[in-house]
């Protein structure tokens, strides 16, 4: 895979690349997406702001959860490639060596790279050297969830893992460290940026990030964590000359069962329309201004998306699954995504018994299958955008013919990658987790 010169041609150097990743975020918490409950709203004046100055994608799509939403992102590779399909009872469950990530095809195209925040791809207990295996050349962050946004000493930023003094706050801190990785950096400079936020546990953050004038509810203190990421994103935007820079904001899965107020069906968990659509927005050089795609994506596609525009090509060893959307970004030619797919699986050890729903939808129709229930269902998406109403049952000759074709679609793809992780240890202990269509509102989030 070869990009080299389709789109940075017309920059004097190579552009500078900034993901931004936040945690639990999906549509229905962005002020520009217009989905989620008025009352409940949280103001998000940063991201519709980077929406005017760029193109914000109406349907973009994750997996149900961040540790498979991740490796997707970095290494462009579906999850039943890299055996990484679910956070569920998957802690010990690594991110293979062997995968070529986007740090390590930037890399060799002669970026500087950093990774700042939350890795959530498994590994050894300091998060120093995971991101280096893969890539990194720097990295400042955690390896997985926190207890508190306000403990300072799992924020490791060197081998020893010890600290200086930092701001008291976590998400402030990610947004330093990406700032002070831009300032720092040559370029052209590759700068990862995972919050934690808006991932638990929930805290009343610092009152000068947020609207709320008090916070007697963990609704309350959910949305004050977005809006005090939201602020936190635009005060590292400042850092950011989007003339040579391209800046990627997105989440990584659905909302949390507990907060989310999607209109529909589906949270994080589930492969529903609120589980897996996501915001993406991007701004950058040639970027369309104030423009709003509904080209179907991935963030399985940031990886190709990325090279594409860097001018650089994939080192990767093995079938790469992402699709370049730079064409919808800036005008350039380019060939469409035909059908957006998501997953989610478990192993049970070393046995081939697995767990597994999937789905996979075209421009009008989603079908999600499910192995543990055997359960089929089929959505025109024009009629029910947000699957809040029923499977279709009767198919007319349009309605079977592109549910055939996304079910020969699913019917081709190969049985997930047993990881040796999974083969020596055993990846679940017995039964299987829950069917993520049946998951109700618990009242509480959890996971990664």
């Amino acid at each position: 895979m070869i990009f080299a010169g389709l789109l940075c041609c017309t920059l004097a150097s190579p552009p500078n690349v900034l993901l931004i990743n936040l945690d639990d975020l999906g549509i229905d918490q962005i002020g520009v997406y217009a989905v989620g409950a008025e009352a409940t709203q949280p103001r998000t004046p940063q991201l519709d702001g980077l929406a005017e100055r760029g193109t914000w994608f109406e349907t973009c799509y994750s997996y149900p959860s961040c540790k498979p939403s991740r490796a997707i992102l970095l290494t462009g590779r579906y999850g039943f490639r890299t055996g990484i399909g679910s956070t569920v009872n998957a802690s010990h469950l690594t991110l293979d060596p062997d995968e070529q990530t986007l740090a390590e095809a930037l890399g060799v195209a002669g970026y500087a790279t950093m990774f700042v925040g939350k890795w959530g791809l498994g590994g050894v207990k300091n998060p120093f050297i995971e991101p280096r295996n893969h890539g990194f050349q720097r990295s400042a962050g955690t390896q997985g969830n926190v207890g508190t946004y306000f403990e300072r000493k799992v924020w490791v930023t060197d081998e020893s893992g010890t600290t200086s003094e930092r701001p008291p706050y976590l998400t402030t801190w990610e947004t330093d460290q990406a700032i002070a990785a831009i300032q720092e950096l040559p370029k052209p400079w590759f700068v990862y940026a995972n919050y934690h936020a808006a991932h638990g546990p929930v805290h009343d953050p610092p009152a000068s990030l947020h609207s709320l004038p008090s916070l007697s509810s963990r609704g309350d203190r959910f949305r004050a964590m977005v809006e005090s990421v939201d602020a936190e994103v635009g005060r590292l935007l400042q850092a950011v000359d989007p003339t040579d820079t391209y800046v990627f904001v997105f989440g990584d899965n659905g909302t949390d069962t507990e907060f989310a107020s999607h209109p529909g069906r589906g949270f994080k968990g589930s492969l529903y329309e609120g589980g897996v659509r996501v915001p993406l927005l991007v701004i950058g050089p040639e970027v369309g201004k104030g423009k709003r795609s509904e080209v179907l994506v991935s963030l399985v596609d940031v990886y190709s998306t990325v090279l594409q525009l860097a001018g650089a090509g994939s080192t990767g060893l093995g079938e790469v699954d992402s699709i370049s959307f730079a064409h919808a970004l800036t005008g350039a030619p380019g060939a469409a995504r035909r059908f957006v797919y998501a997953e989610r699986f478990n192993f049970q050890g070393a046995r081939p018994d697995y767990y597994l729903s999937r789905m996979v939808r075209n421009h009008q129709y989603k079908l999600i299958e499910d192995s543990l229930s055997g359960r089929t269902e089929f959505y025109d998406l024009t009629c029910s955008p947000a699957q809040d109403g029923p499977p279709l049952k009767k198919l007319d000759e349009d309605q079977q013919r592109n549910f055939d074709e996304l079910q020969s679609f699913l019917s081709g793809l190969p049985l997930p990658k047993i990881p040796e992780e999974a083969r020596e240890q055993g990846e679940l202990p017995s039964g299987s987790p829950p069917d993520p269509g049946t998951m109700k509102k618990n009242g509480r989030g959890g996971g990664e």
